[in-house]
Order: structure tokens, then sequence, then C-alpha cells
């Protein structure tokens, strides 16, 4: 075998593993429907922790605007 041969067989190997692997697969699967929609609710929240309303606060005081000075009279 020569050079552009070897070449040849390298760049078709990754070719041919994509090929096969993006058009495998068997065809689409039917899954059983029971026409049911299960819908998780989560409880509670960050806001419901003392400790975050605490730190809440604290991040509110330190990061007020501060007051715009007043304008000098022209």
């Amino acid at each position: 075998m020569n050079r552009s041969r070897i070449r040849y067989a390298l760049t078709a190997l990754p070719v041919l593993a994509l090929t096969l692997t993006a058009c495998g697969g068997g065809g689409v699967a039917k899954s059983d429907s029971d026409n049911k929609l299960t819908i998780w609710m989560m409880t509670g929240g960050p806001g419901d922790n003392p400790l975050i309303k605490e730190v809440t606060a604290q991040f509110k005081k330190s990061h007020r605007p501060s007051p715009r000075p007043a304008c000098p009279s022209s």
C-alpha cells in the first residue's frame, strides 16, 4: 500500500464511524403512554429561610444608594 491509500483509509474510518453513529439506532421507539402528566411542585424556597432573609436585609442595608450631593448654585 502506498501512502495515499493509507491516508485515504485513515480519513475514511472516522467518517464511516460518524455515519454509522448518526444513522444507527434502529428507528424510533414507541413509548407506552397513559396520557397522564406528572408535575413536581417544590415547596418552600430561598425566601423562606431565615438565614437568607437576614443576609438579604444586610445586603440591602450596606448597598443603599448614596444621597446625591447638592448642585452648586451658578
